[in-house]
C-alpha cells in the first residue's frame, strides 16, 4: 500500500545581503529547544507560494520576496502517512 500525504507545510530560507554577506534567519521554537526555518502548513485554497510568504511573515515579521528557480520537497514518515514540506528561498531588504 502506498503512503498518502498526511500533513503538507510551506517555507523558505530567508535572508538578506549586509555589506555583501549573507545573513539567514532561523525560528526558534517557543521554549527555544529548536530552531529551523520558517514554514507552515498550508490554509484554505492556498498555493505553496502564498502559504510560504504567509508563514515567514507570521513567524518573522518579514516580508521576503521568493526568488526564482528553486523549490525544494522533503518528505519523512509519520505514522499512517508522510509529512511533506515544500521550501523556497526568499530575500529580505531594508527591514
Amino acid at each position: 500500500m502506498d503512503s498518502v500525504v498526511m500533513e503538507k507545510s510551506c517555507g523558505a530560507v530567508l535572508y538578506t545581503l549586509i555589506d555583501g554577506i549573507r545573513h539567514y534567519v532561523l525560528v526558534s521554537t517557543s521554549k527555544g529547544y529548536n530552531c529551523g526555518l520558517p514554514k507552515g502548513h498550508m490554509e484554505g485554497d492556498e498555493n505553496e507560494k502564498e502559504t510560504a510568504l504567509r508563514e515567514v511573515f507570521e513567524e518573522t515579521g518579514i516580508h521576503g520576496e521568493l526568488l526564482d528557480g528553486f523549490r525544494k520537497r522533503i518528505e519523512y514518515p509519520l505514522p499512517g502517512g508522510i509529512k511533506e514540506i515544500i521550501f523556497f528561498i526568499a530575500q529580505y531588504k531594508n527591514q
